[in-house]
């Protein structure tokens, strides 16, 4: 579904805390991910399928002592009409735990409905809080999803 190439870009850093990428980009929504080796749940949850795993687009990343930001204005569920918008605000609190909050929606309407862009995922928005807590090679990582499907009209 995703082809040869799912995910790859460039990434420029001009400074040790900012840095932009583009190219074929990993959501920053929620903590599952479509490939099984980058998955911290081996058995994958039904989260994983409502999730834009890759988009083509741009994404600026800043740190700043515990806060790490990153923006990014993408395709959404790879749909080649870029009109997604995603923000990630990650807090962290020590070497074991942080905070992350996500948030990412689509801006305008879309009408490309495919097996990888399913036309209500792609006309959503997402909403994440998720904690991360880490202990030698545990990780525990509780997270709360919320996503919510706007109607689309049905063109005459």
């Amino acid at each position: 579904m995703f082809g040869w190439f799912p995910t790859g870009y460039l990434k420029i850093a001009p400074s040790d805390n900012f840095s932009f990428r583009g190219g074929k980009l990993q959501t920053l929504i929620g903590t599952e991910h479509p490939c099984s080796f980058q998955n911290i749940n081996l058995e994958c949850g039904i989260v994983v399928t409502q999730l834009p795993a890759f988009s083509e687009g741009g994404e600026a990343d800043y740190k700043i002592g515990p806060l790490a930001l990153s923006l990014s204005f993408n395709d959404g569920s790879d749909s080649g009409v870029y009109n997604w918008i995603t923000g990630a605000a990650t807090y962290t609190l020590n070497n074991s735990s942080s905070f992350t909050f996500v948030a990412g929606g689509n801006a305008g309407k879309t009408t490309i409905a495919t097996a990888r862009t399913p036309l209500l995922q792609n006309n959503s928005e997402i909403y994440n809080l998720i904690y991360t807590y880490k202990s030698g090679p545990w990780i525990i990582q509780p997270y709360f999803l919320l996503h919510t499907f706007r109607p689309t009209p049905v063109s005459e």
